[in-house]
Order: C-alpha cells, then structure tokens, then sequence
C-alpha cells in the first residue's frame, strides 16, 4: 500500500517510525507546512516533521495550497492519505484522490472534542477519560466515519504533552489496526450523532487565570496549557508566567492572595490554596516562587491580578 501522511506537529512521529518500518507499507512521502520565518533575522526553520524526514532520508513535500497537494499524490500514486495534527482541511478532491481515500489520527473519543485541540479540552474540563479514534476524513471537521476507537485514563496530575504521549503510543496500533482492516475492505462506521462537542485552538488570552474560581479549575487549565500557550497572572501591572504548580490541602488565603506559608509561594483560590514552585516575571529568568516572594519590597497585603 502506497501511503502519504500529512502532518505539521512532531505529535506524528511515533506513526512515521511505524510506517517507515512496516513491511507491508510503502511511505512514499510526508507531507508538511512551508519552512517558517522566525526571529529577527527572519531565517528559515523547518519544523520538526521536516527534520525527521531529512534525518531518516524520507522524502518531504512542504505544500502551501490544496493544488499542490494533489500533484503529489498524483506523482506518487498514492493509494492511502494519512493525516495527524496536519491542521489543515482538504478539499472534496483530494479526499478521493487515493484509492482507499484519507484517514485521520484524532485524540479523542469522536465526536467528543472535534477540533484541533481535544487533548488540552478534556485536561481542562475536569475528564477522567479521553481516547484515540481512527476515522475517515469527509468535508465536515472530524465527522466522519470511525474505524476504530480506544479509551485511555487520564491520570490526575497529568499535563498535555504527557497524555499526548501515552495517547500516541494507542495511536500507532490503532493506524496498524486500521490498514489491516482497509486492506481487508471493511467499512468505517457513521460517528454517533449525540455527545458532539467542539475543541477549538487556544490562544494567548486563555492562559489567564482567575484565582475565584475553585483549585481544581486553575490547576487543570494549568495542565491542559501550561506548556502552550501558557498560563499566567500579574502584580503590580507586571505579567508572571506559572511554570509549575500544585493544589494544597489547605485553605488559609482569600481568593487571589498570596504569601510566604509553610516555606512555599500560597496563593488562595475560591476553595484551596495553591503553592507556586515555579514562575517566570515578565523578562526575567524562570525563578522559585520562593525567591520571587523574597525579591518583593513588600511583604503585606499581596495580591495577583
């Protein structure tokens, strides 16, 4: 089976290295985003897709447009598209382009959590439970038909890349599942009408967080997008970003207020206080919540914004 697999996110490298080892597949080719302008200089960076396809001497197309897409699989007569975090449609076309058409990775259990960011939604809303679904991609945003699904725990104190992980893990063998049941001709099955949500991007704004709301609420949008985009308050009209932090068993602040207590940075929250192991300032280095309590001229009346 001739495959392609489209993809923008190093989330796709566990089914690469599948792929590329599989004897009974032929990765042609991987398909990724344009190099990007970065920094001041504005060079060229390839991401991390494009990078491992150089390292291990597969052969990369980084298209810009749908058109250019469908060249390459015409050229390479691909028989099977296979999407993961490519984050981008495809149009009607090139959905039935490849003989056995395209399939996407999605971390979720459709058609919970359709959207490009299903792994932090579940971390943020409190669920115990997510999962992997293998489906065939259609016009809509994650609707089509599933192939195969599996359910993963979601431990408690786990953030987005450490799920991501496990989850890319049930990935893999669900995509080996996949292609023997495609080779076999089986059909997916149409995704449930009921229990559809949605899991939009997020953006820098979402990061902030209100110390009114309950513990649990602010350490599970820490969780979900500690890492990216970031979460973070502010003192005295200065941002702080929260790199680490742990709900505790206590409840001695008022919401927002924070302190040295028991040898840690409290902040106190609408049920239990929270401790601050780690913080980075607005351009200053990443430091202790300790030696950022130590470093304030004040020690009364502390409050985050």
């Amino acid at each position: 089976m001739k495959v392609l697999l489209a993809s923008s996110s190093e989330v796709s490298i566990g089914v690469l290295s599948y792929l590329l080892s599989e004897k009974k597949i032929d990765l042609k080719c991987v398909v990724t985003n344009p190099d990007k302008a970065t920094g001041r200089g504005q060079a060229l960076l390839q991401n991390k897709v494009s990078k491992w396809c150089e390292d291990k001497k597969v052969i990369v197309k980084k298209v810009e447009n749908n058109s250019q897409f469908i060249e390459v699989v015409k050229d390479f007569k691909i028989d099977l598209i296979i999407t993961v975090a490519y984050g981008h449609i495809l149009k009607e076309e090139l959905l039935h382009l490849p003989k056995y058409g395209c399939i996407n990775l999605h971390y979720s259990l459709l058609p919970k959590y359709r959207g490009a960011a299903p792994v932090q939604w579940a971390i943020l809303n409190g669920e115990q439970t997510t999962g992997v679904t293998v489906f065939q991609l259609n016009s809509g945003m994650d609707t089509g038909p599933i192939y195969l699904q599996q359910e993963l725990e979601i431990r408690p104190d786990e953030v987005t890349n450490d799920l991501i992980g496990r989850l890319n893990h049930v990935g893999v063998e669900l995509i080996s599942k996949t292609l023997d049941l495609i080779a076999t001709g089986a059909k997916p099955v149409p995704q449930p009408s009921e229990g559809a949500s949605s899991a939009p991007k997020f953006g820098k704004e979402d990061g902030a967080l209100n110390w009114n709301l309950s513990a649990i609420d602010i350490y599970n949008r820490y969780r979900a997008i500690g890492e990216n985009p970031g979460v973070y308050t502010a003192y005295a009209d200065n941002k702080i970003k929260i790199n680490d932090m742990r709900i505790l068993n206590t409840d001695s602040l008022t919401a927002g207020a924070f302190q040295l207590f028991n040898g840690e940075l409290t902040v106190g929250t609408n049920t239990s206080d929270i401790a601050i192991e780690k913080l980075t300032p607005a351009g200053r280095k990443m430091m202790s919540g300790i030696d950022f309590i130590n470093g304030l001229t004040t020690k009364e009346s502390l409050y985050f914004a």
